[in-house]
This record gives C-alpha cells, structure tokens and sequence, in this order.
C-alpha cells in the first residue's frame, strides 16, 4: 500500500525509500545517488519527510520514529497507538507531525521537542490517511468507518464529520484554499466536497450539524460536489493540485493481475478526465505534483519486492507527454522531496 502526496520542487531531489530502512537522495532526472543516509531507517510504512526535507519519520508497528535525515540518528518516538500506524503528515510548517491507525487514535506531536501535543480518538474505526490543510489550521482523516472528520489543529476539536461514501475511506486531501476536501473509497470513487462556509465557526457548525442531519450531510446540505468514477477497483489515493485545478486518483485499471496500472488527472471544473498515464508494470505506484501544478510524477515499484526494478516518470501536464523516465531504481517507495 502506497500513499504519496508531497509536492516536489522543479529541478531539486528525489527521495528513494527502500523496503530495507535504506534512504537515497536523487538529483531529479539522474539515477547516481546525490547522497544516502548513513542509517538506515525502521520503518514498515513509507518514510515521509518535513517540508524542509531535515526529518523524516516511519514507523515499525505502534511506535512511530523520527530521525535527523543527515545523520539518521532517531530525534524521538512517538507512543500511544494500540494498533499498527497507518498514516504519517507533517504541518505546512514542519512543526507538527500527525500519526494515525488502527485504533482510531489521532496524535500530534511537536516536531521540535518531541511532546505529544493531542491525542484524539478521532474514529471508531482504523484510521487510514491523514492531511493537513495548507494553512495548518485543520487536519481531516479519511477512516473505514466510511467518514472523513474534520479538526482543528489547535483545540482538537472536531469541526465537521463527512459521510456519503457506501465503503471504507483510504485517502483524503485539502485542495490550497482549505474549502473543498477530496476523499478516496474502497467504493470505487472518489470525491469532492465543499466545505467552505461550513468550517467558519465551529460553534454554529455544531449547532447547524446535529446527530441526524450529520448521518446524510453529504447529500443533504450540498457538500458533496463531484464525484469520480474512473477506476474498477478501490480508488486508494486522491490528490489535489497546489493550483486547485486537477485532482489525481490513483488505483488498478482491471481486477486481474494483468490489469494495467493506472494514474487518472480529472479536472474539477467539470470533473472530465484531463488525463490519463499508464504505469510501467510495478506493485505500488503513486503520483505527486509539482509545487507550480505543471508536472506530474509518477513511481511504480516492484511487485512487492524491495529489490524488484522500479521506475519514476515525470509528465507534463500541458501537453500531457512524457517528459522523463528514470528505470532501474530498485525501491518499493519512492517520495518526492520539497527541497
């Protein structure tokens, strides 16, 4: 299972994590390794790093770790999920790192110090994403229990709970206003829901959003404003672009092992496919756009095997062609890096 979201910067790096615990920085568009952590890192989930790309974190189970990228020294750990950790995010700012799960449980922990800030039970159900909004005001998480719930930051009060979906949530995302959030289901689809005027004061919104009116909100007050069916199998990422006009979902074509694998652009104006890339043949593949919204990178790995040839395309979301394709990187996990 793959989940990558971070936006990388024109002509910087990309970051290689392998099924190992070992990292690798890349020039983009070059295969020679620009530096490799001396340490390599414990994790089980792909290692997401800090807008600044000096901390990365992972996690082996409950526990989740954060390590100094340069020396790969472990800063701290963060503790309190019953169950395994599903999902990690860092605020805009890299000030707070977000850890979620099995058990439901919702923790912010202070990057600088290590201190758990809040720990929420956020769902009855395993969490299975999580995403600040690019303000870093609010975090929503997407949960099987078929909801994605809204809080802020601050508080940890809860400020919205989404409902439409007829299967288990496995992505969400903010689009950069923070007043539409994409969610992604094992129901086939994904969607996008208007949340501004919702979220302005979390007292009336409590007010307004009571138990009854809450269980078919999507519907009945007008959240819910797209939807997109464009894959036959679980729809297990969603992404908004930095400039608000493409969302990217990301699943199999087919629902045989040959089904060719599949990164579909829809455009949020009238939720047409603007674009659709084929992914070299690969167990995981994930796309992230750059931070101006031209360019699309899209990983694919192994067929779960850390040492399986891998490939990293960028495309061009002007002309939609290919502008790039690096093969030959034997990675299970490829993250794009800020900085």
């Amino acid at each position: 299972e793959m989940c990558i979201r971070d936006r990388f910067d024109n002509g910087r790096r990309l970051a290689a994590a392998f099924a190992d615990g070992t990292v690798t920085l890349y020039r983009r568009g070059e295969t020679k390794e620009l530096y490799r952590v001396p340490k390599k890192l414990k994790s089980d989930l792909p290692v997401r790093f800090s807008p600044d790309g000096r901390v990365a974190a992972g996690s082996d189970g409950t526990t989740v770790y954060v390590w100094d990228v340069r020396s790969g020294d472990v800063k701290f750990k963060v503790r309190g999920h019953i169950k395994l950790v599903s999902k990690l995010a860092f605020s805009p700012d890299g000030s707070l790192l977000a850890s979620v799960g099995g058990g439901g449980k919702l923790i912010h922990t202070r990057v600088d110090s290590g201190r758990r800030r809040q720990l929420i039970q956020a769902h009855g159900s395993s969490i299975q994403d999580v995403a600040f909004s690019d303000d870093g005001r609010r975090i929503a998480t997407a949960s099987l229990d078929r909801t994605c719930g809204v809080f802020d930051v601050v508080s940890g009060g809860r400020l919205l709970t989404i409902r439409g979906h007829s299967a288990g949530l496995l992505a969400v995302d903010f689009d950069p206003s923070g007043d539409r959030i994409a969610t992604a289901s094992l129901d086939g689809s994904a969607r996008i829901w208007r949340i501004d005027g919702q979220l302005a004061m979390s007292d009336e919104v409590a007010e307004r959003l009571h138990e009854e009116q809450v269980a078919h909100m999507g519907h009945q007050i007008g959240l819910e404003s797209r939807i997109f069916y464009g894959h036959l199998m679980p729809t297990y990422d969603v992404a908004i672009s930095p400039d608000g006009r493409f969302a990217t979902t990301t699943a199999f074509r087919g629902g045989d092992t040959k089904g060719e694998h599949q990164v579909k652009v829809w455009s949020l104006d009238d939720a047409s496919i603007y674009a659709s890339f084929p992914v070299p043949g690969g167990f995981l593949h994930t796309s992230s756009y750059s931070i101006d919204s031209k360019q699309l990178i899209v990983a694919s790995g192994g067929a779960g095997d850390a040492v399986a040839q891998g490939s990293v395309t960028i495309w061009d979301l002007e002309t939609r062609r290919q502008i790039r394709t690096l093969d030959g990187i034997a990675c299970m996990f490829v993250r794009a890096l800020l900085n």
